[in-house]
């Protein structure tokens, strides 16, 4: 069973109101789609922000950029890692959301939270 906690890395992005009824509205259709779609937490908060944004297959990449993380497991500590996952992510969202889009979203995605 997944939490609000799960959601809330995804969530904390949106845009829009803050008022808590809304959140929670949102929260639960989070859990809905994630439960509905089979990804894990990491690849459906990817998946999340991928679909807010607009990106053209939002599930595939969601679930290569998840794939990338296991192979840069210690990017958060390790500079180079951190430089090359960037670098892999960002070759797999210019064409999905274009240049404009592509290096904030990719900051959006390396600071959610990994479960």
């Amino acid at each position: 069973m997944t939490s609000r906690a799960d959601f809330a890395p995804a969530l904390r992005f949106q845009s829009g109101t803050s008022d808590s009824r809304s959140r929670r509205i949102d929260v639960l259709e989070a859990r809905r789609q994630q439960n509905e779609s089979g990804l894990d937490r990491n690849a459906f908060a990817i998946f999340w922000l991928l679909r807010q944004e607009g990106a053209s297959e939002a599930r595939p990449l969601a679930i290569e950029i998840d794939r990338l993380f296991g192979q840069f497991p210690n990017f958060d500590a390790n500079v180079q890692e951190r430089r090359s996952l960037k670098a892999k992510v960002y070759k797999l969202l210019l064409p999905a959301v274009g240049k404009e889009r592509m290096v904030p979203l990719v900051e959006r995605i390396i600071s959610l939270g990994r479960k």
